[in-house]
């Protein structure tokens, strides 16, 4: 209940009612919607990630590629590394803003593993930032 937001998250001291913007990520790198898939592994090699944030340029964020979810989607018996990114996309994913408190952040984690911090600019989905287990891990770590 806590990670859609029926419930409040129980507030922690170290966490102290900051947010998701607190945490300062930097805007990914994304690639184009109209991409390979072989393009969305090249670019999971190079930026060390196991998600592919993919962008339309009308309409901002309009999916994401899992390593799990290209794995699966190549292994398929039709399936190519030249097939358009969108044939992989996941069918879910977690989108959050950037005022989340980190509280219920940190439930959300527990369930998703990964969360994109969005925000509709000029009617477009804009992909702020990909917060992680590993991103909210650092802070706590740093947190007095």
């Amino acid at each position: 209940m806590v990670d859609w937001g029926f419930e409040e998250a129980p507030k922690t001291a170290k966490l102290g009612g900051t947010t998701v913007g607190d945490l300062n990520l930097p805007e990914p790198p994304t690639l184009p919607s109209n991409a390979s898939c072989h393009e969305a592994l090249d670019f999971m090699q190079a930026h060390h990630t196991q998600v592919v944030p993919a962008i339309s340029a009308d309409k901002g964020l309009v999916g994401i590629v899992t390593d799990e979810g290209l794995m699966n989607y190549l292994a398929s018996e039709k399936a190519a590394a030249s097939d358009p990114l969108s044939q992989a996309f996941a069918a879910e994913f977690r989108e959050i803003s950037p005022d989340t408190s980190l509280d219920q952040l940190r439930f959300i984690l527990i369930k998703e593993g990964t969360a994109f911090v969005t925000k509709v600019v000029e009617g477009k989905k804009h992909l702020v930032a990909v917060v992680t287990k590993k991103d909210l891990l650092q802070h706590l770590a740093k947190a007095k």
